[in-house]
């Protein structure tokens, strides 16, 4: 009491409660009994100090009889004090209802203090991580931050915290299996129940699919112009020919001797087929792209399907005087598309006849470890350094002329690219201009 009200023992043992509340006596006995009535035995008032300076009070009493006479025990507080502490304790206990309801919250739950340093992360957070608290808190969190996002993560983490502003960003962050994933960071700033700044919290979810499905749909916009733009290309000619090989028909066919009715009816079979196989290509090619085009694994025989393409082939390689040739003795059985194989091989070998005259093309093997190292092999023109690795990516014009000025659409090496992928292969090429060219594929044995 002498330090709360300033007076000395002495003076506080003659001053009268009334004073102390600057009211009069009978106002202070008429606030007693109707705190007696309503059964209360607390009251707030604003008390006076010596000074002239006021302090909020909260008034404990406590009624007592003896000898037919009423003692009045009044307890004094400091309201301020009191409230500061309870307020404390309420953060306390809000605290730990904020710990115990983000725990296990469906989403990852980060909270960082006014000095910007994080000093809480949920269960979910460390479970995705793979990381402990102690790892995380501070700004050890930044650890598993992409290289190639973290300047552009933490320029926003800070401006938008100094700023008191909500932030929203995406960036990649170390996932337990080792790799990065992206992740959609929600930051807004927090306030305790005085609107005072006490730091920030976050909240983040994994945005991986969606982050692989925008870049898939951009290489397919891409594509898409590509695409287009290869059709109108590819088509022009053999449709051209096919118009002006008719129209010579229409006009002079009765004029006409009939070798050379025969020698026209060729280049329309001729155009016609270049039409039907770039067609052919342009829907296997997109049907790989939008993912619909079926993919059945079974046991198949890899020398019966290298047989059926040379018989496919033997024609046009006959033609060029090229001999076809296999060093596949023993059968060879592997689970995979029966399809897709056949399209790597019969693509791969008329490549090579398109390329090759007066030659040899081979397909050969290796078996190591599971693993089928297939080649096919020809001393064809070969190919220059540069075109290499433009081979397997679709492009406006992608036809090169063979030895014969064969035609093609480039999308067959496409094709065998993404088919072989699909299995869980690679493809490479190996060429020398004037020497031929090799194209390695290899093809897991399960």
């Amino acid at each position: 009491a002498v330090a709360l009200y300033g007076y000395n023992s002495q003076e506080l043992n003659n001053i009268k409660f009334n004073i102390l509340r600057n009211d009069s006596l009978e106002n202070v006995r008429y606030d007693f009994k109707r705190l007696e009535s309503e059964k209360k035995n607390f009251n707030q008032k604003r008390h006076i100090r010596k000074n002239g300076s006021s302090v909020n009070i909260i008034e404990n009493f406590q009624i007592f009889l003896q000898d037919e006479t009423k003692y009045i025990f009044i307890i004094i507080n400091e309201f301020d004090s009191l409230w500061q502490e309870e307020s404390k304790n309420e953060l306390t206990r809000a605290r730990e209802y904020f710990e115990l309801l983000y725990q296990d919250f469906p989403a990852l739950i980060w909270r960082a203090k006014t000095d910007k340093l994080c000093d809480y992360f949920n269960k979910p957070w460390l479970e995705f991580t793979g990381r402990e608290l102690s790892q995380e808190i501070g700004n050890g969190w930044t650890e598993g931050v992409h290289p190639d996002d973290f300047q552009n993560c933490l320029d926003i983490y800070v401006q938008s915290f100094d700023k008191r502003e909500r932030f929203e960003m995406d960036y990649r962050i170390k996932h337990n299996s080792g790799e990065y994933r992206w992740i959609k960071d929600i930051g807004s700033p927090l306030y305790d129940i005085n609107g005072t700044f006490i730091g920030y919290i976050g909240s983040c979810f994994d945005i991986t699919k969606d982050k692989n499905y925008e870049e898939r749909l951009k290489e397919l916009n891409n594509s898409k112009d590509k695409f287009f733009s290869l059709i109108a290309h590819e088509l022009k000619s053999p449709v051209s020919a096919f118009i002006n090989l008719s129209e010579i028909l229409k006009d002079d066919s009765e004029n006409m001797q009939i070798n050379e009715i025969n020698e026209i009816s060729s280049a329309l079979h001729n155009s016609a087929n270049a039409v039907f196989h770039l067609l052919d290509d342009l829907l296997k090619w997109s049907l790989s792209e939008t993912g619909k085009i079926p993919f059945n694994r079974e046991n198949i025989n890899i020398n019966e399907i290298v047989f059926e393409c040379f018989d496919q082939l033997s024609k046009n390689a006959n033609l060029k005087n090229t001999e076809l040739q296999t060093s596949l003795t023993s059968e060879i059985w592997l689970n995979a598309d029966k399809n897709m194989i056949q399209t790597v091989f019969r693509n791969l070998i008329g490549n090579a006849i398109k390329f090759t005259e007066n030659g040899l093309i081979s397909v050969d093997h290796l078996y190591d470890n599971g693993i089928y190292h297939f080649s096919v092999k020809d001393n064809g023109v070969g190919i220059e350094s540069k075109r290499i690795g433009k081979m397997f990516i679709l492009q406006s014009e992608l036809s090169t002329l063979g030895t014969r000025k064969e035609k093609g659409t480039g999308l067959g090496l496409i094709l065998c690219k993404e088919f072989i992928e699909k299995h869980g292969g690679k493809i490479w090429v190996e060429s020398e201009i004037g020497k031929g060219t090799t194209i390695h594929f290899t093809l897991p044995k399960n």
